[in-house]
């Protein structure tokens, strides 16, 4: 959600203590033991007497799946009007208003009540909006930060604010904070999103085999190659389902997950003192490691200490700050957030290839930390943007590839405000933006090949940009896009951007573009 955004929606920062009060107030009110199975009946009441009916108006982000299926990039909001609330169901019938950036989408939908985002400013002033948000702001956060899935299965019985509601509430908060490393909870965020992915692919395959059983089928039936696969794939699931539940659950108490940091700051500080170098190296014969470890020796120093890693995910999850990671060539996947000053390249003559593990919204995700990444190609197809860079964070990005293969979609590079980015002889291609920088970002692009992009490089007014060296080709919309706070439409060359940009511009030219320099008053959304 852009600032802009976010100003004009209720956006609500509460304590630990106000959310626990909160919780209290829907969950244990009654006095009666709320089960499991009671939780949702218990928000849908809540919800039925305390937010608006009909006549709001609310920004709906639409979900990663959505996206998708309309082939749009994630995130992507709509201003709606709700029609009407399911409280059962907890959704509500909208009608578009205005859509972001002239995506096609049916004009009326039906949408969860979370992905719904209260506008401070209505046509009916009657409305209590502001008592809608904070209700639905509660909704939000204990299906996306408490509830889990897999407690429809307790087979312990009790009711669930009792035996989840504070130990999951201190988790999430310790994680907030400043106390938890980093990278541990990093490693909690993905557990458990492997683990809600598994859990609803056992709930998938336990339909199937029900369905086989629930048919009458006779037995010679049931042990068929399709329900054998069915139960197999079913027992691999439950194999790898158990052990992150088992870890998830240790983690919730206090006392174990003392420990547990305890442990995993002993285990950093070892791989700090044991390795310099991480070489990935998934498979091959002999001859080809050693031709490997060969062209990492010319990559390193003679004496520098290295371990090796199967994959590029563990080589990430071994890695400590000031830690070099050497990838073979091949496809690794991965989807990361680094928080840790690393240097990512790519060794031998062919390149390796990074693509997305999972259908996230970024490759890399660069967090207060200083990355240097060569030599690699970054296949965004699967992913919004190949790589984020967030505020207090320096990335050098050197002799690589971004790529969309399959569509002009994604950004290859998005440079966040307080974000610097030195871009030196890499190339983008068939990307929807190459390079995108907003506000108080600093980015340099030297010596650069940008081609079959719909925009090249956009720019906000405010950035730093300096570009030298740079060809732009066949670019649909614009090689340069420039949008401003304000001001009329322009179409130019690059002396148009010296006054709205701090821009250095030497040798670079324009090839094929539909327009050179474009220049347009931002508007967040337009009339659906």
């Amino acid at each position: 959600m852009t600032a802009a955004m976010a100003d004009c929606v209720y956006i609500f920062n509460k304590t630990r203590e106000k959310r626990l009060e909160e919780f209290k107030d829907v969950l244990c009110s009654s006095g009666a033991p709320v089960l499991v199975t009671d939780v949702v009946d218990e928000w849908s009441c809540t919800l039925e007497n305390f937010i608006e009916p009909t006549g709001w108006q609310a920004l709906w982000k639409i979900s990663r799946q959505i996206c998708e299926e309309l082939k749009i990039m994630f995130p992507k909001f709509v201003f709606v009007k709700v029609l009407s609330v399911d409280f059962q169901e907890l959704t509500a019938f909208v009608e578009v208003e205005k859509v972001q950036d002239n995506i096609s989408i049916p004009g009326k939908q039906e949408v969860p009540l979370i992905q719904l985002y209260p506008t401070k400013s209505q046509e009916d002033p009657f409305l209590n909006v502001e008592y809608t948000a904070n209700f639905i702001d509660q909704l939000r956060f204990f299906f996306n930060h408490l509830w889990c899935p897999w407690d429809v299965e307790d087979t312990e019985g009790g009711d669930w604010p009792s035996k989840y509601l504070k130990p999951r509430l201190d988790l999430f908060y310790e994680m907030s904070g400043s106390s938890m490393p980093v990278k541990l909870v990093d490693k909690i965020h993905r557990s458990k999103e492997q683990a809600r992915k598994l859990f609803e692919k056992k709930q998938e395959l336990e339909g199937l085999i029900h369905k086989s059983s629930s048919e009458g089928l006779e037995a010679e039936d049931i042990v068929s190659p399709s329900a054998q696969s069915h139960t197999f794939n079913l027992m691999e699931v439950h194999l790898q389902l158990s052990p992150l539940l088992t870890e998830l659950q240790l983690l919730e108490n206090p006392s174990m997950r003392k420990i547990f940091i305890k442990h995993f700051i002993e285990e950093e500080e070892r791989k700090r003192n044991n390795s310099e170098a991480i070489a990935v190296w998934e498979s091959g014969s002999v001859d080809e490691f050693i031709d490997f470890l060969t062209a990492c020796k010319t990559a390193m120093r003679a004496d520098t200490r290295i371990v090796s890693v199967s994959s590029l995910q563990s080589g990430f999850e071994s890695a400590v700050s000031g830690n070099t990671i050497l990838v073979t060539r091949g496809t690794h996947k991965l989807n990361e957030i680094v928080e840790s000053s690393i240097s990512l390249i790519g060794i031998g003559e062919e390149v390796p290839t990074i693509s997305g593990q999972e259908s996230n919204s970024f490759l890399f995700n660069v967090r207060n930390a200083v990355v240097k990444i060569k030599n690699v190609k970054l296949d965004i197809s699967k992913v919004a943007s190949g790589l984020q860079v967030l505020k207090n964070s320096t990335v050098e990005l050197v002799n690589c590839t971004i790529t969309n293969d399959e569509s002009c979609d994604g950004r290859g590079i998005v440079i966040n405000c307080g974000g610097s980015v030195l871009i030196d002889g890499c190339k983008f291609d068939g990307l929807h933006v190459a390079v995108s920088c907003n506000s108080g970002s600093k980015v340099c692009i030297k010596n650069s090949h940008i081609r079959n992009c719909v925009f090249g490089i956009e720019a906000y007014e405010n950035s730093e940009l300096q570009i030298i060296g740079v060809s732009l080709a066949k670019c649909k919309e614009a090689g340069i896009f420039v949008s401003q706070t304000a001001g009329s439409e322009q179409t130019g060359d690059i002396g148009l951007l010296q006054k709205f940009l701090q821009i250095s511009a030497s040798q670079t030219q324009f090839s094929d573009n539909a327009h050179n320099v474009v220049l347009k008053g931002e508007s967040n959304f337009v009339g659906a």
